[in-house]
């Protein structure tokens, strides 16, 4: 659970989805470029609790979808955001800045 007002880029949901987790995360910047809402997390409105208990006891409840959202969780990281695509990145963008220069 990730209940967030502001983020740039939270290392703490790459960790959880490594580890099959769902992410029930506030919608805001940065979250959202790693959850998909409704497939690997659910994202919530920031500032309201009603939505994030709802949240959360639906994941507890649906003990399915849970493990549904948290294997497509791990997939994502795996595909978009692993050390080897990472780092071929930011090669890229260095690369792109030396043939600029």
């Amino acid at each position: 659970m990730i209940p967030s007002l502001l983020e740039r880029f939270p290392m703490v949901t790459l960790e959880a989805m490594a580890m099959s987790k769902p992410i029930i995360a506030t919608d805001i910047d940065g979250i959202t470029e790693q959850i998909t809402n409704g497939v690997n997390g659910i994202l919530v409105p920031p500032k309201n609790p009603y939505a994030l208990a709802k949240a959360i006891i639906k994941v507890l409840n649906d003990k399915e979808t849970a493990r549904t959202m948290g294997l497509a969780a791990r997939e994502r990281v795996e595909q978009e955001f692993s050390v080897e695509k990472m780092v071929g990145e930011t090669e890229k963008v260095y690369l792109s800045l030396l043939r600029a220069g």
